[in-house]
């Protein structure tokens, strides 16, 4: 059915998984228990870069260390609700035949492996722990590349945010943009628009 291995990249949130209400709330409850204006519409507008400088764009100075540990705390508590829908999943199987796939997210280690880990199904995954710098600095595509020893060329990155592209555009790689995602694309020069991940099967034909 596939003629050649290719290596396919997923951002977790708005990609994989729909966590958007799982985030609200933890932000929410972070905002209400160290008694700080958070605003989730601003929030969302950074979804894709590391949690420290989502806070830095929303204007938030001090104590943010201490902010992610709250937001991290609540987060945590409904990650069992958060799953990947059985369509999906069967895409992902037939996907993996005869190609790798990744995950690449801004998300925690912890948090990651305890929406994931139950799939068994990704060859590697790269979480904000595992760089020193995240998206759209392109050092996760890098190290997963590394570890599969694919080319460029050979290289897909599945996202939905304007960091996600940044990313795949530094990294020299495939960008393909999930319209279903939480960002709306603009102005993406090179990308491969996908409604519906199914036709994420159509690289590997």
């Amino acid at each position: 059915m596939y003629k050649k291995k290719k290596l396919f990249i997923f951002d977790l949130d708005g990609v994989l998984i729909d966590s958007l209400p799982n985030m609200k709330q933890a932000l929410k409850k972070t905002s209400q228990n160290l008694n700080i204006r958070l605003n989730f519409n601003v929030y969302k507008k950074y979804i894709g870069l590391p949690f420290e400088e989502i806070m830095r764009n929303m204007g938030v100075k001090k104590d943010i260390q201490l902010i992610k540990k709250n937001y991290i705390f609540f987060s945590s508590k409904n990650l069992k609700k958060i799953k990947i829908n059985n369509v999906n999943l069967r895409i992902l199987k037939k996907l993996k035949i005869n190609s790798k796939l990744a995950i690449f997210t801004s998300k925690d280690s912890k948090r990651t492996n305890a929406i994931i880990s139950k799939y068994k199904i990704f060859d590697f995954i790269v979480t904000s722990d595992d760089v020193r710098k995240g998206k759209p600095n392109p050092s996760g595509l890098f190290k997963i590349m590394k570890f599969f020893n694919f080319k460029k060329k050979d290289t897909y990155f599945i996202g939905d945010s304007y960091y996600d592209y940044k990313c795949a555009s530094n990294a020299q790689v495939k960008y393909c943009h999930a319209l279903w995602g939480y960002h709306k694309i603009k102005n993406y020069k090179n990308i491969n628009k996908l409604k519906k991940l199914q036709q994420i099967l159509n690289f590997v034909k």
